[in-house]
């Protein structure tokens, strides 16, 4: 049986879906306000069970009978006022889930980590598995809070779990219009003003999904992968987003002086409004640099072909259309 976090996400909504295809049996963890829609008709494929990161006991009784645990949920976030949340959400939550794991003797422990928590420094334009952390101003809060995650699971992996991790670039897919990856397209459907000529690493959710489960159906221990399809220009995926949608392509470029005042003037729409700012000091000073993440290893390793990033928009766009007009 197959114990997914975060099953009620886009990706692991998407390892939920694929694993119950493959025919094994999942349980999943959700809290009385999750939403299934994500899921569709598989959501009643799936053992449910009320619970929470924090509860360390309340996991030990909801993996027993576990074989494999895939742990994908997080919070991500790049707020200021939701730092102690996400180390808490993030770290602590990762070490109570493999802690329970340790004890109850799982077999896998699948842990879905981000490029950010590998992180980066001014010096460094090129990111491999074998880049070692360090402190810098460009790693946000996100990513030192799945550093510390990763940190955990290393640990758990010293004691005797067995598992892997895999590091996802931005994951592109049809989730939740309101939160993750697909804000992205939101921007661009409201006909926000901005583009960034920086590059952003992409990954589709349906490539992140077959390799996990390739990885899955492998012996292998104690490695991270770090997935990574290409990269691409925010201008050029805004520009595609906006001829999918008919809308229009944003039509100013942000400077560092348009940055800056834009990051103040979301915080103060924040106090004034409580709505979360689009723009953050944080997200404004980590789009100042360009990093590439080395796709290489797991290439290598099962010989892959990612989904080519035009498809991968289309078919995003074509999804969350049809979720509109619903």
């Amino acid at each position: 049986m197959i114990f997914i976090t975060g099953a009620t996400g886009l990706l692991g909504s998407f390892l939920a879906k694929e694993f119950i295809k493959t025919g094994h049996k999942v349980k999943a963890m959700k809290r009385e306000s999750s939403s299934f829609h994500l899921l569709g008709e598989d959501a009643q494929k799936i053992i449910w069970e009320e619970g929470d990161l924090s509860d360390i006991t309340g996991l030990e009784k909801i993996i027993e009978g576990v074989d494999t645990i895939v742990h994908s949920a997080a919070l991500v976030s790049y707020q200021p006022q939701d730092k102690e949340l996400l180390f808490e959400t993030n770290a602590k939550g990762t070490a109570n889930l493999v802690n329970a794991a340790l004890n109850k003797g799982i077999s896998k422990f699948i842990h879905i980590s981000s490029i950010a928590a590998i992180g980066r420094s001014k010096n460094e334009s090129r990111v491999t598995e074998a880049t070692v952390w360090e402190d810098s101003p460009m790693n946000s809060s996100y990513g030192k809070s799945k550093y510390l995650a990763e940190l955990e699971v290393w640990r758990a992996f010293e004691e005797g779990l067995n598992g892997f991790i895999v590091n996802p670039s931005i994951i592109l897919g049809p989730g939740d219009w309101n939160s993750g990856s697909s804000q992205l397209f939101k921007y661009v459907w409201k006909n926000n003003l901005f583009y960034s000529e920086k590059e952003m690493n992409y990954i589709d959710v349906r490539d992140v999904t077959q390799i996990v489960i390739c990885l899955h159906n492998r012996n292998i221990t104690g490695e991270r992968f770090i997935l990574n399809a290409g990269t691409t220009s925010y201008k050029h995926f805004f520009d595609m987003v906006a001829e999918k949608f008919g809308k229009r392509k944003p039509p100013y470029k942000v400077t560092k002086f348009i940055g800056n005042i834009a990051w103040r003037f979301e915080y103060l729409r924040y106090k004034l409004t409580g709505s979360k700012p689009l723009i953050t000091k944080e997200t404004a000073g980590l789009s100042k640099s360009d990093v590439i993440y080395s796709n290489e290893k797991i290439k290598n390793l099962l010989n892959y072909s990612f989904i080519p990033f035009e498809n991968t928009v289309s078919w995003t766009c074509e999804q969350l259309l049809h979720k509109v007009e619903k």
